[in-house]
């Protein structure tokens, strides 16, 4: 019956042109896909990162969960539906979350993921990774490390037409105290295809503030 609900859907997609994203999520279904729902509201807006976008070939991308453990695939899809690649994404330590992907002009692609290491920090760390157009893996890194302090997460990530990814979020800067919670700062980060870095660090949030969800939502 699975099968036969996955050729339905592929005989129902165009020859030309590209997938639109219910098409898409209909096929990533069939993968076992896994979405994060902090960047969900980003799905279908072009140039934000998402976990599951359409690429500018017509086809699209997404992340499954397809033994639902320790690893995550990302799986590349063409315009009639059909996988093209897939890679596997395994975590570093004791678990990950995946997060968002976002193209850039060469057909690259970066891949977002909270990477946990529960002995060190439990709120885990932002890892990318950026892939060639064939899924192939380029460079990786963290923009963080395991602790609380200086490091960033992302809520909000937007390549531009020079290739500058943008990232917005929040980050600690200040240690800990035991008699009150740590104060979060608006944060800002750029990277450039080389995984060249450079960072902005801004005032304390007031997250009762209406004005603050603007920071964070599709301009």
């Amino acid at each position: 019956m699975k099968t036969l609900t996955y050729l339905i859907l592929l005989m129902s997609f165009p020859t030309y042109g590209q997938l639109n994203l219910l098409e898409a999520k209909k096929v990533a279904e069939e993968f076992k896909y896994v979405s994060y729902r902090y960047l969900e509201e980003f799905e279908g807006h072009e140039g934000y990162a998402a976990p599951i976008i359409i690429s500018t070939d017509g086809g699209a991308l997404f992340f499954t969960r397809p033994n639902d453990g320790n690893q995550y695939d990302l799986v590349k899809i063409n315009k009639e539906g059909k996988k093209e690649w897939s890679i596997e994404l395994k975590a570093k330590f004791d678990d990950m979350e995946s997060q968002g992907i976002v193209e850039n002009s060469k057909g690259n692609y970066y891949a977002f993921l909270l990477s946990y290491n529960q002995s060190r920090y439990r709120g885990g760390a932002e890892r990318v990774i950026y892939l060639s157009r064939n899924g192939e893996i380029i460079w990786e890194q963290l923009l963080g490390d395991y602790t609380l302090e200086n490091n960033p997460t992302c809520s909000w990530i937007r390549i531009h037409s020079d290739d500058q990814l943008e990232m917005r979020g929040h980050i600690v800067t200040d240690p800990e105290l035991k008699d009150r919670n740590p104060e979060y700062r608006f944060w800002k980060g750029w990277l450039n295809p080389l995984g060249e870095r450079s960072d902005e660090i801004g005032t304390v949030i007031d997250w009762s503030d209406p004005v603050t969800q603007t920071f964070f939502e599709v301009e």
